[in-house]
């Protein structure tokens, strides 16, 4: 089992940044209905999932063991992800208001609860990437009751039968599933696959990574398989279910040992803000008739201004300062 955590890995934060990245192109190209270079994007949040198991495996699993309680270690997670999805909530009520004149208030409050709608288009109109965030936190709960107390060799063995059910829905359609009320339990195995081999990738390595790779072609990987998936036409399940088993675990693993410097900081403090306004904003702008261009621009500096904001609150004192500040790492 690996040791106490030393630090922050900025080569993970770097790649988070990156899948952040990737994922607001992806969703650009939804929102836009273009079809430029990265039409499998979305397999970064697969890619989050997994980063996420290995660093709550890293972070919390000590804390655990010394008696850290399933409610302060929620208040912890709440406390990180939070701030950004309310921000991100407040473009998508614009819209919401617009769209669905009739029922937008009853929808935002379910939504901003993190209570998915089980009819229409999406769980979550008001922002489309709560699906993630509500099946992570599940995740993280399942983390602190069950996964801390499970041996690794059998969270290992539960890979099988969870790769099993991911290849049976990832063959048919592929893997994009979990933000529609038809879809949304299909959240479930695909967060736990990811999720669960983050932690047994941690218990394994540690921070020591098991091979080496040239520091610009880790951080290519996932942009660069995107795109060539793309390039190549490909459509087959076969993809998904290739980068999920194979090119998340060996990226996350070559990460641990490049050096992002102070740009991989940076990227990773934006990375989640970047995720969570991304959707609605991009929407909002292309209904205000801005350019494809405009919107990812426009997306980020929106997004880097929210990354400020949490930053500040580190300032701030009373009950919602140590919870935003929290956010603000």
């Amino acid at each position: 089992m690996a040791g106490k955590a030393a630090g922050r890995l900025p080569g993970l934060d770097t790649l988070r940044g990156i899948a952040a990245a990737s994922v607001m192109i992806f969703h650009a190209t939804v929102v836009y209905d273009h079809g430029f270079g990265v039409g499998k994007a979305y397999l970064a949040v697969d890619f989050f999932f997994a980063l996420s198991g290995y660093v709550m495996a890293r972070t919390y699993e000590t804390r655990f063991a010394a008696g850290m309680s399933w409610s302060v270690f929620l208040d912890a997670r709440l406390s990180r992800l939070y701030p950004a999805m309310v921000i991100g909530g407040a473009f998508g009520l614009i819209l919401l208001r617009q769209t669905m004149p009739d029922i937008w208030i009853e929808i935002a409050i379910l939504n901003m609860l993190m209570v998915p709608v089980l009819a229409g288009q999406n769980a979550f109109p008001l922002n489309i990437a709560a699906w993630s965030i509500l099946f992570e936190l599940i995740a993280n709960l399942l983390h602190h009751l069950v996964f801390r107390r499970t041996r690794t060799s059998t969270l290992v063995k539960a890979l099988f039968p969870l790769g099993a059910i991911l290849a049976m829905i990832a063959l048919p359609r592929g893997i994009d599933v979990g933000s529609t009320p038809k879809t949304l339990m299909d959240a479930l195995p695909r967060v736990l696959f990811s999720y669960t081999l983050g932690i047994v990738l941690w218990r394994w390595l540690g921070d020591k990574a098991p091979f080496w790779l040239p520091q610009w072609l880790t951080f290519a990987a996932l942009p660069a398989y995107f795109a060539g998936i793309w390039a190549l036409d490909v459509e087959s399940g076969w993809a998904d279910l290739l980068f999920i088993f194979l090119i998340s675990p060996l990226v996350l693993s070559a990460g641990l040992s490049a050096a992002g410097g102070r740009l991989g900081e940076y990227l990773g403090a934006l990375s989640f803000p970047l995720y969570a306004i991304q959707f609605p904003v991009l929407q909002l702008l292309h209904r205000w008739g801005y350019s494809v261009a405009a919107g990812v621009a426009l997306c980020v500096l929106i997004a880097i201004g929210v990354t400020a904001a949490l930053a500040t609150t580190r300032r701030l004192g009373g009950w919602f300062g140590p919870r935003l500040a929290t956010a603000a790492k």
